[in-house]
């Protein structure tokens, strides 16, 4: 392990994605587009504080100050990274950041492997719920603030597609709810393996799949579409998009992105 300056991530990671010898056989890192970077997933290792830094939030492409704290001494994993104007803001995940500033050193693992990605996914063997070529590509918009039906942060990743593109189960699991939501449109939630799976925004569904049924990995469930934000059957509100969330037992939001993520690259 050896300390690096932040300043240097972007290159690094360039790097590493260009030139891995002795690895040809493996599959390819998780390189995910972030603006004008690349983030590769489990490839980023710790930020180590040096002292004191304060936490920022996203709200409207802009970086708000709060009154987190990151401490000297504290370290922790970079999930994200984004652009405001020519700053550097760095996500440590709940919808935090934190500016590329001396407050931090960049440690670089020595060898990352694809497990390291896994141990952070649940549902290892989850399908992408979208077909190759259906989509565009996503990022991690996790902890974004939300307005409608009151201040609030996004607890999902969104996957913009046209509509009508197929959206598929993404696991085995039971029909926990099919119903209009204010918020989500129509909706689905599917439990499996103690975790509800939110599907919302779709334009119709499919078939006549009823709480209590069972599906199986790659059912076909509905179709993308823009229903939401309003009295059942409201439509045009947004671009549309799959907005998918996932919840554990105790109904607390977890984020999505990392899992869809490594779904997406290694699970076909």
């Amino acid at each position: 392990m050896r300390k690096i300056a932040i300043s240097t991530i972007m290159s690094l990671l360039i790097v590493s994605l260009l030139s891995a010898p002795g690895h040809a056989a493996e599959k390819p890192r998780v390189a995910v587009q972030w603006d004008r970077g690349l983030l590769v997933e489990g490839q980023i290792g710790r930020v180590y504080m040096d002292k004191n830094a304060v936490l920022f939030r996203l709200e409207n492409n802009e970086m708000i100050k709060t009154n987190e704290l990151r401490k000297a001494g504290d370290s922790f994993r970079i999930y994200s990274f984004k652009y405001i104007g020519k700053e550097l803001f760095l996500g440590v995940g709940g919808g935090y950041f934190f500016h590329d500033t001396t407050a931090t050193t960049y440690n670089t693992p020595s060898a990352v492997k694809k497990k390291q990605l896994k141990d952070r996914v649940v549902l290892k063997d989850a399908l992408f719920p979208i077909a190759k070529n259906q989509y565009r590509p996503f990022t991690d918009s996790w902890g974004a603030p939300r307005s409608y039906g009151g201040s609030r942060p996004h607890e999902g990743t969104d996957i913009l597609a046209k509509k009508g593109i197929p959206v598929y189960s993404a696991t085995d699991g039971v029909i926990e709810n099919r119903s209009w939501n204010r918020l989500g449109g129509w909706t689905y939630s599917i439990g499996y393996e103690g975790y509800s799976l939110y599907y919302a925004h779709l334009s119709k569904y499919e078939g006549n799949l009823t709480e209590g049924t069972i599906v199986k990995r790659g059912q076909l469930l509905g179709y993308i579409g823009d229903s939401g934000y309003g009295d059942e059957g409201t439509t045009g509100k947004f671009v549309n998009h799959l907005h998918f969330g996932i919840y554990d037992e105790s109904n607390i939001a977890i984020n999505p992105y990392p899992h869809l993520k490594y779904w997406e690259t290694y699970n076909d």
